[in-house]
């Protein structure tokens, strides 16, 4: 019996969530379901995709604020030292409040 070694690696499976969706900001949840499956014969659900990368709905309403987003959280992320964690604790502290 072959066995894909990414089929329960979920790690790597939202690395290659993120690439397709690098690869096509604006597909569906679905049509990254299929692209990963056909491309590379992995299955992933919709947790995992929202998990990876976010909602849909989100994404596209971000879309076009995106290189505006992205400047911002490098900013943000240089006052943290470039610390991942802390930015992280941060922010998940500001949405409490």
């Amino acid at each position: 019996m072959s066995s894909n070694p990414l089929q329960w690696n979920f790690e790597n499976k939202s690395d290659l969530i993120r690439t397709v969706y690098n690869t096509n900001p604006t597909a569906t949840n679905r049509k990254i379901r299929e692209v990963l499956k056909n491309s590379f014969g992995v299955e992933v659900n919709s947790n995992l995709i929202i998990a990876a990368i976010g909602r849909y709905k989100t994404r596209i309403a971000l879309g076009t604020a995106a290189a505006g987003i992205l400047q911002q959280a490098r900013a943000y992320l240089d006052t943290c030292l470039n610390d991942l964690e802390q930015a992280i604790h941060f922010l998940k502290k500001a949405k409490a409040s």
